[in-house]
């Protein structure tokens, strides 16, 4: 089988000890080709421009959303053909996680070949973001997760921090987010989000493809318990986020618990989430810049994957 792997050197697990371990497994069973990541975008034109079967995703989550997007076909909503690999080298690997690959790039690499040779391949949904940029209409692939508003400040929060050298890691986001809950209580700056679809006012939306959504260490984190890649996708809202509110649902979240009293929306084809000023977005962990406006829409079987998907 022809295959390429594509490496984000960069990510946080992918030392070069790991990185020969994994090629040499690979190259026993594979036709293979490496190719590494220089900069954010960068797998995005790997994995479109080069001719395999199977395309693997070496790293975290930003570089699997970067595979993906080389990978499909944004006017059928499908893969161009090939199928998709994960090994996980970044620091919460939620979508290798939620197809059942362990959290260990060595381990991961032995489950793939299984996989392969058990041609154990899963067809799976992905999602479609489109918004407004001061660049014109832009449009993105994502795999697990979406958001505008309070989750993409918290995204931008951790890449500030990246930018600045310190370490992607639970803990850094889990600060992220206290700073951002502290920040959204005290100047009260928030803007209400409109959900318009049922015309619902939402003080918070959380938008997910799977479960769980994100993982604090080896904690899962169940906003949307019902979400799954065999569906559309899922909605979790808050109609306000004051103290009273805010507080009990972050708590919540930390233990892997669904939020009393929280909106949930199942098996969702579209979903637009609109403010009444530019709002940070992220897709899968990775900040999108801002807009008024976010629309997202679910590819049904997009791409074929190997691996165990959640049913």
């Amino acid at each position: 089988m022809r295959a390429l792997l594509v490496i984000n050197p960069q990510s946080t697990g992918a030392s070069s000890a790991t990185q020969r371990v994994v090629e040499r497994a690979l190259r026993s069973e594979l036709d293979l080709e490496v190719v590494e990541t220089d900069a954010r975008g960068h797998g995005v034109a790997l994995a479109a421009s080069l001719n395999a079967e199977l395309v693997i995703a070496c790293g975290g989550d930003g570089t699997v959303n970067e595979v993906c997007n080389g990978l499909i076909d944004f006017t059928t909503g499908r893969s161009r053909g090939a199928a998709l690999g994960i090994i996980p080298t970044g620091s919460t690997n939620v979508f290798a996680r939620a197809l059942g690959y362990r959290n260990d790039p060595v381990e991961a690499t032995h489950q793939l070949l299984e996989s392969i040779k058990r041609a154990n391949r899963t067809e799976i949904s992905l999602g479609l973001a489109s918004w407004e940029s001061p660049l014109g209409a832009e449009q993105r692939i994502f795999t697990f997760c979406a958001g505008i508003g309070f989750d993409g400040a918290i995204v931008e929060r951790v890449d500030r921090e990246r930018q600045r050298g310190n370490r992607s890691s639970a803990s850094l986001y889990w600060r992220a987010t206290s700073r951002e809950v502290s920040r959204t209580l005290i100047v009260e700056e928030h803007a209400p989000l409109l959900y318009v679809e049922e015309s619902l006012r939402l003080g918070l939306a959380l938008v997910a493809n799977t479960d769980p959504y994100t993982y604090k260490g080896n904690q899962a984190i169940h906003p949307t318990p019902r979400a799954s890649f065999a569906t559309g996708l899922d909605l979790m809202g808050l109609r306000d986020i004051r103290l009273a509110r805010l507080i009990p649902a972050t708590i919540a979240l930390s233990m892997g618990r669904t939020p009393r009293g929280s909106i949930q929306r199942h098996d969702l084809t579209t979903i637009t989430l609109r403010a009444d000023r530019a709002l940070p977005i992220q897709l899968d962990g990775e900040p999108l810049g801002r807009s008024k406006e976010l629309k997202l829409r679910s590819l049904p079987a997009a791409v074929s994957v190997y691996g165990r998907a959640r049913p």
